[in-house]
């Protein structure tokens, strides 16, 4: 399903966007943004910092542009914002760059971005969505279940954190005492499913669903930003924060993630095993019995 589509099909669920203060934060994907601006004009478009600050480093890249970036957009003062871009346009651009370290932020519509011209109506000043990201991945295997047996999932997950008793969540209506005074009363028989007069109507079917070219993605893409265990439950190795001098290093002093040291093994066991090659003696004369214990 398209963007486009989903975003419709969620405005037309939750209702109206107007006058809500609603803010939509996200990766800058292609599509949501027209699909935003069109359909929910009055609702707040931000870029999540995260996925932005990645585009960022792989333009350019340095210990030092990525603290005036996070300063240039997580600061709440105007002038301290404007200030820090100046810094920005300071700096040398790369070799090699057709665009500045400041053009490229300027082409951005700061109210995207900065904290600092974030409206104060929306009550909200969060400028990365890592509860988001946070939420899915604790909910990642329920997500493919349907959605009655989600939300019970996703209870029982809630519930097995916070060490709560089942019992006392449980309403009145399904306890014992209520039970008896239901049934203290007379019972009348009702029609079976035996009695149901037959529909005249069409068979209802579930629609038609076209399922996509590969497995469906259910892990969010890791970058050298991330910390803590791996995907597979491994450790994460040791690597030191980036830097101008890890940077300018060259691939091959740059130790490799990956590297095992490998064992020696010695092929001079085997010398004292010998077979005479087929052209030193014939076949027909070789008796293996001389060579082999029998």
């Amino acid at each position: 399903m398209k963007l486009g589509s989903f975003l419709a099909l969620l405005l037309r669920d939750i209702g109206s966007h107007e006058d809500k203060g609603w803010v939509f934060i996200s990766g800058r994907q292609k599509g949501l943004l027209e699909a935003v601006s069109k359909l929910a004009p009055q609702a707040k478009h931000r870029f999540c910092l995260r996925h932005m600050y990645n585009n960022f480093k792989g333009r350019y890249k340095g210990q030092e542009l990525k603290n005036v970036f996070w300063k240039a957009a997580s600061t709440c003062n105007v002038r301290q914002h404007r200030r820090t871009m100046r810094e920005i346009q300071r700096i040398p651009p790369k070799r090699g760059s057709e665009v500045t370290t400041y053009e490229w932020l300027c082409n951005i519509p700061s109210t995207h971005w900065a904290r600092c011209f974030f409206p104060v109506s929306t009550k909200w000043d969060v400028i990365v969505n890592n509860i988001s990201e946070s939420f899915t991945s604790y909910i990642l295997e329920a997500r493919e279940l349907p959605i009655i047996e989600k939300f019970e999932a996703i209870r029982k997950k809630f519930i097995n954190k916070l060490k709560l008793e089942t019992d006392d969540h449980v309403d009145d209506c399904f306890k014992k005492d209520r039970y008896l005074r239901v049934y203290s009363h007379m019972v009348n028989p009702v029609p079976g499913i035996h009695d149901y007069e037959e529909s005249t109507l069409g068979i209802v079917n579930p629609p038609n669903v076209k399922t996509g070219l590969g497995r469906p993605k259910k892990k969010r893409m890791r970058d050298g930003n991330d910390r803590g265990p791996l995907p597979t439950g491994q450790p994460s190795p040791n690597v030191p924060p980036a830097d101008e001098d890890n940077e300018n290093r060259g691939p091959s002093q740059i130790p490799s993630q990956t590297e095992v040291p490998m064992k020696s093994f010695d092929f001079n066991v085997f010398s004292d095993f010998e077979i005479p090659s087929q052209t030193d003696v014939p076949m027909e004369s070789i008796n293996l019995s001389d060579y082999f214990e029998v």
